[in-house]
């Protein structure tokens, strides 16, 4: 008899056991989940989440890893300053750039980034366009920091090409439309800006500026501009669709 009563605790002690593992995995799993945000959460600042942490993925030094056999020729065959010679001159589209190329285009990118993101931080007026522009002045500012370090111990100076002179063009244009943009239509016109920059930087950097990449640490630092990039893409995104609606 008493080794029966004993049978039947543990019996309970296991089934209360497992019930209460039951319901932590419930709760836990409720608790997880997320939802997308709402009008007021973007109108109050609240829809822009940090930029996402970069993938932990090692840069080999395998030219491989980080373009194909043709795209590191190319690359390595391709002049420091593009040709500007009437028919030969370089086409942006299908550019081959360099490693010192890529250097000059990253620091066109993220310093008409900053310039845009300052005349925003003075212009904006919804309280989540202005935390989008101090994001956009802060990370960008990081970004050009950080790269001054990588290229001056890689030994990289800033060389000029087609694609670097039509980001330019494209960024001195918006910085001026900006600049002449009426208060009441600035959120809407800064923010549709920056969707189309972005975007043009982010194609840039998959068929470009990656595959150029021949040093294992210029591959990993693109790569982490590349999150940056997508993400702050995203997060544009979800500002610009409230004019949509």
């Amino acid at each position: 008899m008493l080794q029966a009563g004993r049978a039947m605790n543990m019996t309970r002690y296991r089934w209360a056991a497992a019930f209460c593992l039951g319901q932590l995995v419930i709760y836990g799993c409720a608790s997880d989940q997320k939802h997308p945000p709402s009008a007021d959460d973007v109108a109050n600042g609240d829809a822009l989440p940090a930029p996402p942490p970069v993938p932990a993925k090692p840069a080999s030094t395998d030219s491989a890893a980080t373009a194909s056999a043709p795209a590191v020729e190319a690359a390595a065959a391709a002049p420091t300053e593009p040709s500007t010679a009437g028919s030969n001159a370089a086409s942006p589209d299908k550019e081959s750039l360099t490693e010192a190329q890529v250097a000059q285009f990253a620091d066109l990118a993220n310093s008409s980034e900053v310039e845009q993101g300052k005349i925003a931080q003075g212009k904006a007026r919804a309280p989540a366009v202005k935390k989008f522009a101090d994001m956009m002045v802060r990370h960008h500012t990081d970004a050009l920091q950080e790269q001054d370090k990588l290229f001056k111990k890689l030994k990289l100076v800033p060389a000029a090409s087609a694609s670097a002179s039509a980001l330019k063009a494209d960024a001195e244009k918006t910085t001026s439309k900006l600049k002449e943009t009426s208060t009441p239509d600035f959120d809407r016109v800064y923010i549709a800006a920056q969707v189309d920059a972005h975007q043009k930087v982010l194609d840039a950097v998959d068929s470009k500026l990656i595959p150029a990449a021949r040093d294992a640490e210029l591959a990993a630092g693109l790569r982490k501009m590349r999150a940056t990039v997508e993400a702050h893409l995203s997060q544009a995104k979800t500002l610009q669709a409230q004019w949509a609606k």
